[in-house]
């Protein structure tokens, strides 16, 4: 099973992505347990042996994640009408649920303003409007959060999801080209995206560099996919990617061998491992919902509990949060991604992008 080449893996749809990103989700929710309780950059889980902290490795899992099942779900499409229905509907019922019910209820409770001042100042529905949109993207709301060690942050995980739309965007204009058909023209492709991401020239301002950092991921994930039918799939490979990275750990190399060793690292867990652990897919996909919660319940513990250990922010957040996160799943998202099966008036003409597998 280990020397498969993941081409072969794909050929069902029993894997372990489902878990992967329910870990993942967890470990963002981790990692904020010690960065809201202590500050910013404080005693992160991981930052001092791999350099970067358990949060930030968890957004890679995602994003590299989502790089491999976006550009499967597009090349295998009949329609980039439906194509984008279906990511709009993954991203946006759940997400403007979590805002509406963090604007309504969240903040009028957590706010050190009067409900009058709270409700007319402009900054509450920006937020609104921004956060659920995606357009422009808001950290504070007014009087939320102010006297935290993480302060005037309502919901900092949601920052990565406009980058995920933008690698959407990414995918969506390769398809289009019909680039996936062409494999010169996306090695030509890559190059260019190679030179981009060394260029010392590029800005270092927060939105590029931060793009620059989670679409890197994305791409290889994509990467990954495209590239299905001539990678096997091997414990030992991992090893080899692992003890590179950690040999390069003092290069400027490191970044970016960690990120593949990661990626492929993620795969083999993804389809490899079998048995009792497949069970979890019967449960459901909560992770979204994990993730787009866990923030500002974490902020709302320490408001509620202020002298509380991350250890306890961890224990208190983690239950309370999967409870929304499960509500979301089985009311929001299972029924929004159930319209993408639905027919449409504007049909389902094969795009240049569509392959067989």
């Amino acid at each position: 099973m280990g020397n498969r080449l993941l081409a072969q893996l794909l050929s069902g749809r029993d894997n372990n992505l489902n878990l992967i990103r329910m870990a993942a989700a967890i470990g963002v929710l981790a990692s904020h347990s010690v960065a809201l309780v202590v500050g910013p950059g404080n005693g992160a889980p991981l930052k001092q042996t791999l350099g970067y902290s358990l949060g930030t490795l968890s957004v890679w899992v995602f994003f590299g994640v989502s790089g491999f099942l976006i550009t499967q779900s597009y090349v295998q499409t009949r329609s980039p009408t439906k194509w984008l229905l279906a990511r709009a509907l993954r991203i946006y019922p759940a997400l403007i649920v979590a805002v509406v019910l963090t604007v309504l209820l969240l903040g009028p409770a957590m706010t050190s303003r009067t409900l009058g001042a709270y409700f007319t100042d402009p900054g509450t529905w920006s937020y609104l409007w921004g956060n659920a949109t995606l357009l422009q993207f808001q950290y504070p709301l007014p009087g939320v959060f102010e006297n935290v060690p993480h302060p005037n942050s309502v919901n900092g995980s949601l920052w990565t999801l406009p980058f995920e739309l933008m690698c959407y965007a990414l995918v969506f204009v390769v398809g289009m080209a019909g680039l996936f058909q062409r494999p010169f023209a996306l090695v030509v492709l890559g190059a260019f995206l190679a030179t981009l991401y060394f260029w010392d020239g590029l800005p270092t301002s927060f939105h590029v560099q931060r793009f620059r950092e989670v679409g890197s991921v994305f791409v290889l994930g994509s990467a990954m996919f495209l590239a299905r039918r001539k990678v096997p799939i091997r414990l030992d490979l991992a090893a080899v990617l692992a003890a590179i990275t950690y040999s390069l750990s003092e290069t400027p190399l490191y970044d970016e061998a960690l990120k593949i060793a990661l990626l492929y690292g993620t795969v083999w867990l993804a389809f490899i491992p079998e048995g009792a652990v497949r069970s979890y897919n019967r449960l459901g996909d909560y992770s979204y919902g994990l993730y787009i919660y866990a923030f500002p319940i974490q902020q709302s513990v320490i408001v509620i509990l202020p002298e509380s250990s991350a250890l306890t922010n961890f224990a208190l957040s983690l239950p309370i949060t999967m409870f929304f996160a499960t509500l979301s799943w089985r009311f929001i998202e299972k029924p929004a991604l159930a319209m993408k099966n639905k027919r449409f008036p504007w049909g389902e003409h094969k795009t240049a992008a569509s392959i067989t597998r």
